[in-house]
């Protein structure tokens, strides 16, 4: 069952008994997109069925009801593996691009248009399939980014600008997909990931890693010397989500949720001027 809880103002969660979907394979990946466009809030929530189709829930306000989304329709498959890329990215219009692994080695592309009845299938690029991406997709301007890691294991960064009235040149090409210089490695070969602020990846021992990237189109870069190590370790090939936010002393903190052991999910507040840490586990409610 995949299950949704709420996150209090205080910092309390409750909730979770709610089951928004009932026939989802074991160890899905899941991803949830949620905006505002036209005075209307919008949760679609993903997730991989039992019979490896994805499936899309939605919830609009001010219903309190899921109902199917489009992505339902046409049973796009993901790979059946335990460990599958998985990542579903908004646009500053209220659209989605869904990037998810068929294979191994191939990870396709799929968009959604806000108001459309239907996603439109992309294209696909090479990439490691077992492993979780991240993206930023959302921010001003017209510049897009996607963090994937290659078939040599290596974690990298491409951006693509969107504005097509802009000419294009070798250096800044519009609405193509182009590599930067960003290229880490040392991370495991069934990492999760996400982005906020920091990219998170996880080690071959497990402790979960940010890394410090400057998004700047062309000139995008990672700076080794900003990189820190949360507490605790981790469930290899654990699935990663990550926030940052601004503290109320205007300082800026990052949380991240993430599994230390396979019947509870552990959330890690960290401060990011003080780094310190405050660690709590949320109960999985039993089906």
């Amino acid at each position: 069952m995949a299950h949704r809880g709420i996150n209090t103002n205080n910092d309390v969660w409750s909730g979770g008994k709610e089951a928004v979907a009932k026939d989802a394979r074991n160890a899905t990946s899941i991803s949830v997109v949620a905006n505002t466009y036209q005075t209307t809030t919008t949760w679609h929530l993903f997730y991989v069925d039992q019979q490896n189709h994805i499936r899309e829930k939605v919830r609009k306000t001010p219903s309190t009801t899921w109902t199917e989304g489009a992505l339902t329709k046409p049973k796009a498959t993901a790979m059946n593996d335990p460990h599958v890329t998985f990542q579903f990215c908004p646009d500053q219009k209220g659209g989605i691009q869904a990037f998810y692994a068929t294979d191994p080695q191939t990870i396709q592309r799929i968009n959604w248009i806000y108001g459309a009845d239907a996603w439109m299938e992309k294209d696909d690029f090479t990439a490691n399939g077992h492993v979780g991406m991240a993206c930023y997709t959302w921010g001003a301007g017209t510049a897009q980014y996607k963090m994937f890691v290659s078939l040599n294991n290596e974690v990298k960064v491409s951006w693509k600008d969107t504005n097509t009235s802009v000419a294009t040149t070798a250096k800044q090409p519009a609405n193509i997909w182009t590599n930067s210089t960003v290229s880490i490695s040392g991370d495991s070969r069934i990492t999760g990931s996400s982005f906020s602020e920091y990219l998170i990846m996880q080690t071959p021992d497990r402790s979960s890693v940010g890394h410090n990237i400057t998004l700047d189109a062309e000139n995008t870069r990672s700076d080794s010397a900003e990189q820190f190590t949360f507490d605790g370790t981790t469930i290899l090939g654990t699935h990663m989500w990550l926030w940052g936010l601004p503290t109320k002393s205007g300082d800026k903190q990052l949380t991240i949720f993430h599994q230390t052991n396979g019947s509870d999910v552990t959330m890690i507040m960290r401060d990011m001027v003080t780094t310190q840490s405050l660690i709590r586990a949320l109960r999985i409610p039993q089906a």
